[in-house]
C-alpha cells in the first residue's frame, strides 16, 4: 500500500497534486482513508479530499470533481461541493 511508504518516498499527496498527477493524489487517498495512521482523523482526510477536488475541477476534470463530492464529510458539504461543481462546469450534476 502507498500510505505505508510514504514517510520514506519523496512523493506527497500535495506534491502530486502540484504536479498534476491527480489521479495518483486519488489513489492514495483512497488507500490512505483506510490506514491506522488517518482512518480517526475524519478532518484530514475531508481537507485532502476538498484539494483535490479544486484540483479537478481546476484541471477541467469534472468526472473526477465529481468523485471527491462523496468523500465530503457530511450532507451539508456535499451539497456545497455539487453545487460549486455546476458553477464552474455549468453542466447539472448528474449530467457530470
Amino acid at each position: 500500500h502507498y500510505w505505508q511508504c510514504l514517510s520514506s518516498n519523496p512523493f506527497s499527496f500535495s506534491h502530486a497534486i502540484e504536479q498534476g498527477s491527480l489521479e495518483q493524489a486519488e489513489n492514495w487517498l483512497i488507500e490512505a482513508k483506510d490506514s491506522p495512521k488517518y482512518v480517526a482523523n475524519v478532518r484530514w482526510r475531508d481537507h485532502r479530499s476538498r484539494e483535490l477536488f479544486r484540483a479537478f475541477y481546476e484541471a477541467g476534470d469534472y468526472a473526477g470533481a465529481k468523485r471527491m463530492v462523496d468523500l465530503a464529510n457530511g450532507e451539508e458539504k456535499k451539497a456545497k461541493r455539487r453545487a460549486r461543481l455546476e458553477e464552474v462546469s455549468g453542466i447539472p450534476f448528474d449530467k457530470i
